[in-house]
């Protein structure tokens, strides 16, 4: 196998787990497609959860559940990964300050983007 075809072969690879899509409005960012795919193939219930800090009662956490954008079952995988950012993006807005950005969702750019880290 030569360099050029293994190159290529790592590009399908990525391809077939990620998309780059829309997050926070703000630029294409890399989404794995796992979810999506188990929810077409499976048509099980998909649903965002995460905790939220109290500031009221200082150490401690809600729990929050929501239910994701109906578009997540969608055989295009584009329009399924898409609601799946737009899924998480609700979740982020309810505590947009206690959102980490550690997770460099932003890390692989589609080719001429400028690199965000």
């Amino acid at each position: 196998m030569t360099a050029q075809s293994c190159a290529n072969s790592q590009s399908l690879a990525l391809s077939s787990f990620w998309r780059q899509s829309k997050f926070l409005s703000l630029t294409p960012a890399l989404t794995m497609t796992l979810i999506s795919k188990l929810a077409i193939k499976t048509g099980a219930a998909v649903i965002c959860g995460y905790a939220k800090r109290s500031y009221q009662d200082k150490g401690k956490f809600n729990i929050i559940f929501k239910t994701v954008h109906a578009d997540i079952y969608s055989e295009d995988i584009l329009t399924s990964v898409s609601a799946i950012n737009r899924s998480v993006e609700s979740c982020v807005m309810d505590c947009l300050d206690q959102y980490h950005w550690e997770y460099k969702r932003f890390k692989k750019r589609p080719q001429g983007s400028p690199h965000l880290y």
